[in-house]
């Protein structure tokens, strides 16, 4: 009788234990280790962002939020916090605080505060219009596109110039 006890509660724990290991499984199905999301991330965005013959690298990766959160070099001095999912196929180039700042970084900036401060523009006859676009940008193109028919409806009656730009992590 005292075997069969011993067996029993045998089987129950190895029961119990085979049921907490198969859900310990299951919830962490697909979740890649953090260096596997750091090569990851360093190829995706040196494939598919930065221009030829700029490099990005990962310093640093940390578990926040339920996400892996890793800190983007693009230049000498540019780290840009961005998060991937913890399964790999999830990149977040940036994250916005949703507590009232805009940004983690204009909070640390203050620069959330300007702006929203209303600015004093001053009334001219004949307004000033500048278009600063990046090179090779879509959103720039689309913005183009876009402004053409204010341009040739507002006619000489405003100062349009189209300015591009380029930065050094580009």
């Amino acid at each position: 009788m005292k075997n069969k006890r011993i067996i029993l509660s045998s089987v129950a724990l190895v029961a119990i234990l085979a049921v907490v290991l198969g859900i310990t499984l299951y919830k962490n199905k697909g979740i890649i280790k953090p260096e596997a999301a750091r090569l990851k991330v360093e190829n995706f965005v040196n494939t598919n962002l930065m221009q030829a013959g700029t490099k990005a690298t990962i310093s640093e990766i940390t578990e926040a939020y339920g996400l892996y959160k890793v800190k983007v070099n693009i230049g000498a001095d540019q780290k840009v916090d961005s998060y991937v999912s913890r399964d790999g196929k999830l990149f977040f180039p940036q994250a916005l605080q949703m507590d009232g700042t805009a940004s983690p970084t204009a909070a640390k900036n203050g620069s959330a505060a300007a702006a929203s401060a209303p600015v004093d523009v001053p009334k001219t006859d004949k307004p000033s219009v500048e278009l600063f676009v990046m090179s090779y940008c879509p959103y720039g193109t689309q913005i183009e596109k876009g402004i053409l028919p204010v341009v040739k409806t507002l006619g000489n009656k405003i100062n349009y110039e189209l300015k591009f730009v380029d930065y050094s992590m580009h």
